[in-house]
């Protein structure tokens, strides 16, 4: 817990979590002057270094999430005044039930509860008057600013959750301005480098095209082949592709490669390079490879690798195999072709 009397300007000499008081309005203006910083109660401020800051505070800056009581004497005695988070708020225009300002009649202070609406209401009201705007008194709709600023009073009342006549609410206002970064978003496509290794043994590569899919909790992609002029997927062969997707797609969780006929292919490694050139791995392929097509192979073909007509693979970060990574698809993978089959009959 802190409280310190020092001398700062400006509301950033208010860290976040704490609140400030200023001897002077405006945050003590462009002049260096005495602030008050605590996170906690003050019950004078002697305790906290200067016995003189009683009866001089006119600005307060609230950067806690509770409601800051302000009182006219040591000890929460006297007339109280309430003050939101947020500011800076000028005591010179704000008022108690009473009628009563503390403007430089502040001595003591008590961290509260959470704001109530009305509290909350009722400065955003409070300011937008004091900025030059008009607040209609039956519907609380604001009507418009005249002053030098009306442009921010009007943005700043709509951005503090407050509503303008004949404009649209601050949850329509942010849903459109949503809707239109998603859009941005969408139009610029994120492009991934897929880098695929065959293994090197014997008929391991296919002629076949080869094709892969992205996919994430919420959605896939569709199948994007990855293609060349070259017959790319020889044996030990290892190259990229870039591969595009939807720029609102986000990171992909899990890639899917299968071939287009049934020519056998061995896949050895494959590694997703993300658009910030950091990287994905299938943590599946560490300790295996795997064969894809979409033939039926003979018994004893596959050898002591798996069988896929399609590889689905969960992808961890990296481009390496760690030690003890997660490993989601060893844990239900079928060991053989024969397995691979049932459970692709069975649709487990």
């Amino acid at each position: 817990m802190t409280k310190t009397i020092k001398r700062g300007k400006g509301s950033e000499a208010c860290p976040r979590g704490y609140y400030a008081l200023y001897d002077h309005p405006n945050c003590n203006n462009s002049v260096p002057g005495r602030v008050l910083v605590a996170d906690e109660s003050v019950g004078n401020f002697r305790d906290a270094g200067d016995s003189s800051f009683n009866d001089s505070v006119t600005c307060v800056v609230n950067k806690t999430t509770r409601t800051l009581e302000l009182y006219e004497h040591e000890k929460s005695g006297g007339e109280r005044v309430d003050i939101p988070p947020g500011g800076p708020y000028d005591l010179r225009y704000i008022k108690n039930a009473n009628g009563k300002s503390l403007s430089d009649l502040v001595s003591s202070t008590r961290l509260g509860d959470p704001p109530s609406p009305g509290l909350i209401e009722g400065f955003r009201r409070l300011g937008y008057q004091v900025a030059g705007g008009k607040v209609d008194k039956d519907t609380g709709t604001g009507q418009g600013s005249s002053g030098p600023l009306g442009r921010v009073a009007d943005l700043g009342f709509v951005a503090t959750g407050g509503k303008m006549a004949g404009k649209d609410t601050q949850s329509e206002q942010v849903a459109a301005a949503e809707k239109k970064a998603a859009q941005k978003a969408a139009a610029t496509p994120l492009v991934f480098g897929v880098s695929i290794k065959t293994a090197k043994e014997d008929w391991a590569g296919t002629d076949d095209d080869v094709l892969c899919r992205f996919q994430r909790a919420d959605r896939k992609s569709e199948w994007v082949k990855l293609d060349s002029a070259a017959n790319d997927f020889e044996a030990g062969s290892w190259r990229t592709y870039q591969v595009s997707m939807p720029g609102d797609f986000g990171t992909p969780q899990r890639i899917a490669l299968k071939t287009s006929g049934d020519d056998k292919w061995l896949l050895e490694w494959v590694v997703v390079t993300l658009p910030d050139q950091t990287y994905l791995h299938a943590p599946y392929l560490n300790d295996t490879y795997i064969w894809i097509s979409q033939g039926t192979p003979k018994v004893g073909e596959a050898g002591s690798w798996p069988w896929r007509h399609e590889a689905d693979l969960y992808l961890g970060p990296g481009d390496k195999a760690v030690k003890g990574e997660k490993n989601p698809d060893a844990e239900n993978a079928p060991e053989t072709w024969g397995e691979s089959m049932m459970k692709r009959v069975r649709g487990k």
